[in-house]
């Protein structure tokens, strides 16, 4: 590899081994160390990292991103926490079909995370703003659900703006503070002129049934090759029927879940990501219809096991 930073980069985020990332690599675990530079400090080392021709200075740049990105977690995880269940604590009406949230002094850099777990919680287009008291300007990131295009309804409404960006599940936008009713009231509008309440009504849309005893190293190679993942290509999602609950879920970092489940004799563990609020729904014992995706799963292929993973997506009553 010709470039000294990229390689620092690779090494790590975890890739010393040759071992090519995949999509979904890259986007959990490589790029979130370039964009913690700018998140908790600037851009700078990026750049420098990326354009030296010095090893060894690569290689230090690449430890202080690894070390900022580790710092980024931990205050994300802690004020996004915090952040949400402000946002949760306020009324929400059946009426309102678009919520905006708005407080001042709240953490920038974290916005669009909370904006995308109110959406889970809501399933409604969500807009999350801080108010900058000295200069009277409020800034934020909004998520959309899948029936609404975000850019299209800042688009009807420019007025209001200082600038706005995006695309149809995800915008930022500046506003002035004393514009913030305004735009709630005709963002609200716009979206109950175009959403029905089954627009609101949470939705998993399954790509095909499959039985565990379906799943092997040929299979899981098959929906590999449909990668890259992403917006424009979700990964497939399955739907696995009258699955049993093999064991008590095990609670990991407080908020995720990893399940054994069986079926047909076949047995597979899997993770959940911020699950842990719903882990009664997964006793052992109980009778359940699992929606999964099968994701790589690298830091398993470092220990010498299948390098991919089953991930938990969504689960009711069998």
């Amino acid at each position: 590899m010709q470039n000294p930073g990229l390689r620092a980069l690779l090494d790590v985020s975890g890739f010393s081994d040759g071992r090519v990332p995949s999509s979904g690599n890259v986007a959990f675990r490589i790029a979130p160390r370039i964009n913690a530079a700018g998140r908790m400090d600037t851009a700078n080392a990026v750049i420098e990292m990326f354009l030296t021709a010095d090893p060894e200075r690569a290689r230090v740049l690449a430890t202080q991103l690894h070390t900022l990105n580790g710092e980024r977690q931990q205050a994300e995880a802690e004020v996004t926490q915090q952040i949400v269940e402000e946002c949760a604590r306020v009324p929400v009406e059946d009426g309102q079909r678009a919520l905006v949230f708005a407080a001042d002094n709240w953490h920038r850099g974290v916005l669009g995370i909370v904006a995308s777990r109110l959406v889970e919680r809501f399933h409604r287009p969500v807009f999350v703003l801080s108010r900058d008291p000295e200069d009277g300007r409020a800034q934020g990131s909004g998520r959309s659900i899948r029936p609404f295009h975000l850019l299209e309804a800042l688009e009807a409404m420019p007025d209001l703006f200082e600038r706005f960006g995006g695309h149809r599940q995800a915008a930022g936008l500046t506003l002035p503070s004393d514009k913030i009713e305004l735009f709630r009231a005709r963002f609200n509008a716009y979206a109950a002129a175009r959403l029905t309440l089954a627009d609101l009504a949470p939705q998993v849309e399954i790509d095909a049934l499959l039985e565990f005893r379906e799943i092997d190293e040929r299979s899981v190679a098959e929906v590999f090759s449909l990668a890259p993942f992403g917006c424009g290509n979700p990964a497939p999602l399955f739907v696995a029927l009258n699955v049993e609950v093999a064991g008590p879920p095990a609670v990991m970092k407080e908020k995720h879940l990893r399940v054994m489940l069986r079926q047909n004799g076949r047995t597979m563990v899997m993770k959940a990501w911020n699950f842990a609020e719903r882990a009664t729904e997964l006793q052992s014992g109980a009778r359940v219809d699992v929606a999964f995706a099968l994701e790589d799963d690298s830091y398993a292929a470092a220990r010498g096991l299948p390098a991919w993973g089953a991930v938990l997506r969504d689960v009711r009553p069998a």
